[in-house]
């Protein structure tokens, strides 16, 4: 299997665990035309606030400018996802935040195995506001920490303040997102 691939495979399982819905043609991934991915064919539901991006190679700030800036200065969108394969500098990363929306960075190597398939990863889950109320209110606040850059924190892009279930094999945890 080639890297575009892999990676684009681990992204639309990510995408998928987020709850976020993606046309019906991409959810089996069969006749999927990676190239097409990488020169931005949108998969997501046509309701979906969401844009994402792959970058392979070194990009520049015209690019971002041009490619992301410029292009959704007028869509309704809510949250920008950019994979890169190549770190962006501070001046692009501060051009993003003119966009005031969301945007999170993920490296290829992010994406070259599930994380959460990994064996050595417990599953978690994000509580529901009613459960967490709950938690919150049984551990009297006082929830061990983890932080919102944990690796499972950004592939469920976990919010501040959300409480985290984490199934380990004989017994259940709760971690609150810092």
């Amino acid at each position: 299997m080639n890297e575009k691939k892999i990676i684009f495979n681990n992204f639309l399982k990510m995408i998928k665990n987020r709850n976020i819905k993606i046309k019906k043609e991409y959810i089996d991934n069969k006749n999927i035309n990676y190239e097409n991915i990488y020169n931005n064919v949108n998969i997501l539901d046509e309701n979906s606030k969401i844009y994402f991006k792959f970058y392979d190679l070194k990009i520049g700030v015209k690019n971002i400018k041009t490619e992301v800036i410029d292009y959704l200065k007028d869509k309704d969108i809510d949250s920008l996802i950019l994979i890169t394969k190549f770190k962006f500098n501070s001046y692009i990363l501060n051009k993003l935040k003119e966009l005031n929306i969301e945007v999170e960075f993920f490296s290829f190597n992010n994406f070259y195995f599930n994380l959460i398939e990994h064996d050595l990863v417990p599953k978690h889950e994000i509580l529901t506001e009613k459960y967490e109320k709950i938690i919150k209110e049984k551990f009297n606040n006082k929830l061990p920490l983890i932080k919102k850059t944990d690796p499972i924190c950004k592939y469920y892009n976990c919010k501040s303040g959300q409480v985290l279930k984490i199934y380990r094999k004989h017994e259940i945890y709760y971690r609150l997102v810092a």
